[in-house]
Formats: structure tokens, sequence, C-alpha cells
């Protein structure tokens, strides 16, 4: 009777088990669905290229001979450049919403993030004779994305993710030669972002990501800088900044579900 009531007994509980952790996977399934928000962290790393001119051109008429150059009427145009290795790391907040039906997730999110990513530049000019020093720094990176995916598992979600990304970058810079002392900049930039992740509902109302962001800032003159160099010459120099890097991140969502 005893072993009778202890097997009654067992199978009662399994049951229930089997009943409650069947509920669980349902729930972690509608459970992507509504507003969520978070908290993530992350390293970026990139090339920031610098392409440049330099010009000379004479303001004075070919015939007047004090000039120094009276009979070269022509304008010379120079293009070189210079590229740096940025990196650093950011932290930062987001949220957004996630549509479900099954196995299909579909969602928008934004996010900004405080930012150290910077590179330094160190660059001589035969062209200009100049030596041209500095570094640049995103402060604020920020995106606003849509995300696809599916659940690989009720409580795994891998996804891809695009839209548009925003960015606040400072540049200092340093002359020996040609152009002023010193110069510095603070531009807010506009682009776009493109890449993917996976994201794993830890509990009811958390989940664990993983993310990886290609950030494309675009290309902006930074600098512009004209000055006789020469009797009759003016010479002209100008710099041009295309902002891009990757990012790795990992952060964590609290789910608010409808």
């Amino acid at each position: 009777m005893i072993k009778k009531s202890l097997l009654l007994t067992t199978a009662l509980f399994l049951g229930t088990g089997v009943a409650h952790a069947a509920d669980i996977v349902d729930t972690s399934v509608s459970d992507w669905s509504g507003l969520y928000v978070g908290i993530h962290g992350g390293f970026g790393s990139g090339t920031f290229d610098y392409p440049m001119k330099y010009s000379e051109e004479l303001y004075c008429p070919s015939v007047d001979t004090s000039c120094d150059r009276p009979n070269d009427p022509s304008i010379s145009d120079y293009d070189f450049g210079a590229d740096i290795t940025s990196s650093g790391f950011f932290g930062g907040v987001q949220g957004g919403w996630n549509w479900v039906h099954d196995p299909i997730v579909l969602g928008i999110e934004g996010d900004i993030a405080r930012s150290d990513i910077n590179g330094e530049l160190e660059f001589y000019s035969d062209t200009a004779n100049t030596t041209i020093s500095g570094h640049s720094t995103v402060n604020w990176i920020g995106t606003a994305r849509v995300r696809g995916g599916f659940l690989a598992m009720p409580e795994l979600l891998l996804y891809a993710t695009g839209g548009l990304a925003w960015g606040s970058v400072s540049s200092e810079y340093e002359f020996d030669g040609f152009g002023p002392e010193s110069d510095d900049t603070t531009e807010s930039r506009m682009g776009w972002t493109i890449g993917g992740g996976l994201e794993y509902m830890i509990t009811d109302a958390l989940s664990l990501k993983t993310e990886y962001l290609y950030i494309d800032l675009g290309e902006e003159e930074i600098f512009d800088y004209s000055s006789s160099c020469g009797k009759g010459v003016i010479c002209n120099l100008s710099i041009d900044q295309d902002i891009s890097f990757h990012t790795i991140r990992a952060g964590l969502n609290w789910h608010f579900y409808r």
C-alpha cells in the first residue's frame, strides 16, 4: 500500500514537473514579444581615413613679372592621404520592441553609448612641406535599427540587424610647416550600420545578448586652409575625414510583456 502511494506520488510529481517545464517553454516563446530596455558595453576598432588635397594657384596676371611665376598660369593639384588604426571601449543603454510570429521575431531597437574609440595621426607631406599630428575620438555612438531573426530554440534568438547610425567626433591637429599652428573640430555625423547577433533568455524577464555591428559615419571635410606661399601664389590644404569601425558588444535586456 505504501509502495503504491509512493509510486502515485512520484507519478504526480513528474507529471506536474513535465507540465511546468512545458509551460516554461511556451512562456519563453511568447515572452519575446513586447517592450524591453537594457544596458550594453563593448569594444570598437577600425580605420580612420584622411584624404587630403594640396593646390597652388596663381592670382596675378601672367604678364606681371613681379610674380614668382609670371609665365605659369596653371593650377597644380596634389591628392594624398593617411589612415590610422583606431580602437577603444564604449558603454550605454538600449531599448526596443519585438513582434513574434513563431519562430520569426521582428523588432526595432535604438541605442546610445558613451565612447572612447580614438586614433592618433602623425603624417608628413613632401608636397605641402608640412607635418600634421593629432588625434580623433568618437565620443558618442547611437543607432536606430530594425531586427529580424528566428528562434533556434525557444530561449535562443538569432538575428540580423541594420539601420541608421549617428556619432559625435572630435579632432585636434597641430601643423609644423604650411597651415595654422593648431586646429580643432567637433562634429555630429550621420551614417549607417549593419550586423547581427544572438540573444538568450536567461529568465522569464531577463535576456543576455552578444552583437556585432559595422558602423560607417561617412566622409566629411574637417579642415580647409589657404595662404600665400609666394608672391602671386595662393596655396590651399584641405583634409577630409572618413570614419568607420567594427564593434563587438554584450548586453542585458529586461522584458516587459504585453
